[in-house]
């Protein structure tokens, strides 16, 4: 599997107009790879992600296009992937943080979560299939608070990293 070949040395993006050769490994190119498979697995729809991929390469076929081409083409046709998201990738070495705790409040259990990144406002949507039912996480402020099923746990979303690039740690 080539996640395990994601180091995270440097940004994607090198210096803003210069033909930058400066990366020395295949970093970038594991880890790109690598944020497709989030953003399709975030957007959890084949036939619009495929749509949206032929899209993108008919309408831009044979140009020169800069990043904010490509974000704002994605942004306007998958729902739930912010600016952000591709910022964070695009920008910064480090991979965003899904900080989380599973609790027990008045009886029911809770999932809390939190995404930490570089970027303030970097939010995703993923689905976590677990033995007992798919939790649905919604990209939102704060500290969003879900009800999960008994016997949800940690685990369950430690198993994110097999189809997304992103970190997972503790609140």
């Amino acid at each position: 599997m080539q996640r395990d070949k994601v180091v995270n040395k440097h940004p994607m993006q090198g210096p803003r107009h210069q033909n930058y050769h400066g990366w020395k490994d295949n970093d970038i190119y594991y880890k790109g790879s690598w944020v497709l498979q989030t953003l399709r697995y975030s957007v959890n729809n084949d036939s619009l992600w495929y749509k949206t991929l032929r899209e993108y390469s008919t309408t831009f076929r044979h140009q020169l296009i800069q990043t904010e081409d490509v974000i704002s083409f994605f942004n306007k046709r998958l729902p739930g992937i912010s600016k952000e998201v591709f910022y964070q990738y695009l920008n910064h070495a480090s991979l965003p943080v899904l900080a989380v705790a599973v609790k027990t409040i008045k009886g029911k259990q809770v999932l809390e979560y939190q995404w930490m990144a570089d970027r303030p406002n970097f939010k995703l949507n993923l689905l976590v299939p677990s033995a007992v039912g798919t939790v649905v996480l919604k990209a939102g402020k704060g500290k969003p608070r879900i009800k999960v099923p008994q016997g949800f746990s940690i685990e369950d979303v430690m198993k994110l990293k097999e189809v997304a690039l992103i970190e997972i740690g503790r609140l």
